[in-house]
């Protein structure tokens, strides 16, 4: 949700900060919302599909922080997850149409009819800068990230929820930038593991089998911000349904998850071709400002995004 130094952390306090009294006006735990989305989180055979997974994470994220029960013209963010999944998996380019319907609920519905949250931004909230606070953390990540483990779960039934999570998580690579050396062991033995100013790439494939049980979300000041709901809705996803046959998280789940890597079609593979292997090897990189990567952004959701002569939102 950063792409400069204008979005700090102050920013993303006050947001931290406002969302929760917005859900303790709610005065709703993350389990009651759970359970009463759950009868309506179902496929139309009452399969608990892919599809309901994802609206059941949203349903609940939804409620907890803008206090707003599901609704029909919701159903959006559920078709848009899946149009982000698919360009962040690089498989292919998102709906855009779809991305700014999803956009513009966002900040149009959800956040202008939340006092406390929109109070913060206002019109601002229209930057992707801005209503990518909410959107990536509490509506879209916890989306994909969701549906992954469910599939986990389904494939693992006699692991528990964490466990299930390190043989299949959702974050392949773990990347973090190291600012002082790191050392392992002690004494005579003690060696230089990473020298400080390394940008360490970590693939959790790697580590999944550890007798360490790594943190699955993460540990620092990087740390998964929604960690305390996301483990709320995965609970409930692993005690509520896990065992019951209608149990089907893996229909109609794409392009994210272990279960995906190196499934694709032609066109999806030719797509991470032209896309992924010109950045791995280097080539044709440009060096542009976070305030690009704004603008692209921006652009993405169309001309019609913004504010118009009026002052009004389109």
């Amino acid at each position: 949700g950063k792409t400069d130094g204008k979005t700090d952390s102050k920013t993303d306090g006050n947001t931290q900060s406002a969302t929760d009294k917005s859900r303790a006006d709610a005065n709703v735990t993350l389990s009651e919302v759970s359970v009463s989305v759950t009868a309506d989180g179902k496929g139309n055979d009452g399969a608990i599909d892919a599809h309901a997974i994802c609206r059941l994470s949203l349903a609940v994220f939804v409620e907890y922080v803008f206090a707003r029960k599901w609704e029909p013209a919701f159903e959006v963010l559920v078709l848009a997850s899946w149009e982000w999944r698919r360009e962040i998996a690089a498989k292919g380019v998102a709906d855009a149409e779809i991305k700014k319907k999803a956009v513009e609920l966002v900040v149009n519905d959800l956040l202008r009819n939340c006092d406390k949250l929109w109070a913060i931004h206002g019109e601002d909230w229209q930057e992707p800068r801005y209503y990518s606070l909410i959107m990536q953390p509490f509506l879209i990540s916890p989306a994909i990230n969701v549906g992954d483990v469910a599939v986990s779960l389904k494939r693992n039934p006699h692991l528990k929820l964490e466990h299930a999570m390190r043989a299949s998580h959702p974050f392949p690579i773990f990347e973090r930038f190291v600012d002082e050396d790191v050392f392992i062991g002690s004494g005579l033995k003690k060696k230089l593991a990473v020298r400080k100013n390394t940008q360490v790439v970590m693939f959790t494939s790697d580590f999944c089998g550890s007798a360490i049980p790594w943190p699955v979300f993460g540990a620092g000041p990087r740390m998964c911000a929604g960690t305390g709901m996301a483990l709320g809705v995965l609970r409930a996803v692993a005690t509520g349904f896990q065992n019951t046959d209608r149990f089907e998280p893996e229909r109609g789940h794409k392009y994210s998850g272990r279960h995906n890597d190196g499934v694709a079609s032609f066109a999806e593979l030719a797509y991470f071709v032209k896309t992924v292997v010109p950045i791995v090897l280097g080539l044709g990189h440009k060096k542009g400002k976070a305030c690009d990567v704004e603008s692209a952004a921006r652009a993405a959701l169309g001309p019609g995004w913004g504010v118009t002569a009026r002052g009004e939102v389109q």
